[in-house]
C-alpha cells in the first residue's frame, strides 16, 4: 500500500503490531518535535531539576537543622494534643496500604491509557510511577539520614522523609489524570488538589508523617512527572502546542489558587503568633500551630495541583493529530479519532 506523510503502514499480521508500530510507526512519517516543543522540553526539565534541588534544600532545612527539627515535632505535639495521642504501629492502618493495592492501583491507569490505544504514554506512567515509589524508598531507607538534634516522643524512626505513603496517594492521582484527555483535565486537577491534601495531612493527624515528609513527597512525585513529560514531548511533540480557549482552565484554576492562597495567608499569620508566643507553652498553643501546618500543607498542595494545570494545560502528550492511526485499529472509545479531542 502506497503511503504518504502523515500516514501509517497496517499492522503485520504476523509479527502483531508493536508499540513503535502503534505510536510512532515510521519515524520519516511522524512529525516530530517542533521549535516550540523542544522549548516545552527545555522547561519540563528545568522543573524537574528544581524540584529535585528544592527536595534537596527542604532536607537540609528540615532535617539538617535544629530548629527545622523543632517545627516539625511542634507540630506532631500539636496533632497528638488535637486528636488524642495517636502513635505509629507498623501494624496500623496506614501500613495497610499493601504493594498488591498500589499494584493493582498502578494496573488501572496503565490501563486507561492502553484501552485509548496510547501505549508509549501508558509506559512512560508506568516509569513515573514506579521511579517515584522507589526514589522515595531510597531516600529515605538508604540516602538521607536524620540527626538527633531534638528530643522527639514519636517512634518515626530515621526514615521518614520523603513520606512513602502521601506519594503513593499523589503519584497515582496525578498519573490517573495524565492518561485522561486533554479536555477532561483541568477538573480533574482540582480533584487531585483536594485528594493530595487530605491525603497529606491525615499522615500529619496521625503523627505518622512530619510535615516536611509530605512536601518532600510532592516535590520527588512532581520531579518525575515533569521529567516523564518531557520524554514524551521530546519523542513526538506536543498535539495541542496552542494553548485551549482560557474558559477551561480559568474556573478550575481559581478554584485550586484562591483557597490556597488564603490557607497561605492564614498559615503566615497564624505562625507569626504562634511563634512569637512560643507553642511549647500551652496546650492550646501547640494545638494552634498544628492548625497553621494543616493550612500550610493544603496551600502546597493546591499550589502544586495548580502548577501541573498550568503546565500541562495545552500538552495533550497524545499522538500528533495530523498521524492517521494504523489500519484496523479503532479511534479512542474516549475522544473519537486520534488528535480529535480539544482542549
Amino acid at each position: 500500500m502506497a503511503r504518504g506523510p502523515g500516514a501509517r503502514a497496517a499492522a503485520d499480521p504476523v509479527r502483531g503490531t508493536t508499540l513503535r508500530d502503534m505510536d510512532q510507526r515510521a519515524g520519516e512519517d511522524v512529525p516530530g518535535p517542533t521549535a516550540q516543543d523542544r522549548v516545552l522540553v527545555r522547561r519540563l526539565a528545568a522543573g524537574a531539576a528544581a524540584c529535585a534541588g528544592l527536595t534537596a534544600l527542604l532536607y537540609v532545612l528540615a532535617v539538617r537543622t535544629r530548629t527545622g527539627q523543632q517545627v516539625d515535632e511542634a507540630v506532631l505535639r500539636g496533632a497528638v494534643q488535637v486528636f488524642g495521642g495517636v502513635r505509629w504501629s507498623p501494624t496500623g492502618r496506614i501500613e495497610r496500604v499493601s504493594v498488591v493495592s498500589v499494584g493493582l492501583c498502578a494496573a488501572f491507569v496503565v490501563g486507561v491509557a492502553l484501552v485509548r490505544g496510547r501505549p508509549r504514554l501508558a509506559a512512560t506512567t508506568a516509569v513515573v510511577v514506579g521511579g517515584s515509589l522507589v526514589t522515595v524508598q531510597v531516600l529515605k531507607r538508604v540516602v538521607l539520614t536524620r540527626p538527633d538534634l531534638v528530643p522527639t516522643d514519636y517512634a518515626l524512626g530515621r526514615g521518614s522523609f520523603p513520606s512513602g505513603h502521601t506519594a503513593v496517594g499523589m503519584v497515582l492521582a496525578v498519573a490517573l489524570v495524565l492518561v485522561l484527555p486533554l479536555r477532561f483535565r483541568p477538573w480533574a486537577w482540582v480533584v487531585v488538589g483536594l485528594f493530595g491534601a487530605t491525603f497529606g495531612v491525615s499522615t500529619v493527624v496521625g503523627a505518622d508523617h512530619r510535615p516536611s515528609d509530605v512536601v518532600a513527597s510532592h516535590l520527588v512525585v512532581l520531579a518525575w512527572v515533569l521529567a516523564g513529560a518531557a520524554v514524551l514531548v521530546a519523542a513526538r511533540g506536543s498535539t495541542d502546542p496552542a494553548d485551549p480557549p482560557p474558559s477551561t482552565v480559568r474556573l478550575p484554576l481559581v478554584v485550586l489558587v484562591v483557597p490556597g492562597a488564603a490557607a497561605a495567608l492564614g498559615a503566615a499569620l497564624a505562625a507569626v503568633v504562634v511563634v512569637v508566643l512560643d507553642p511549647a507553652r500551652t496546650a492550646a498553643l501547640r494545638a494552634a500551630f498544628f492548625g497553621l501546618a494543616v493550612l500550610a500543607l493544603s496551600a502546597e498542595a493546591a499550589f502544586v495541583t495548580a502548577l501541573l494545570l498550568v503546565v500541562f494545560r495545552a500538552v495533550s502528550l497524545d499522538p500528533r493529530p495530523d498521524v492517521a492511526p494504523p489500519e484496523g485499529r479503532a479511534p479512542d472509545p474516549v475522544t473519537g479519532p486520534v488528535g480529535a479531542e480539544s482542549g
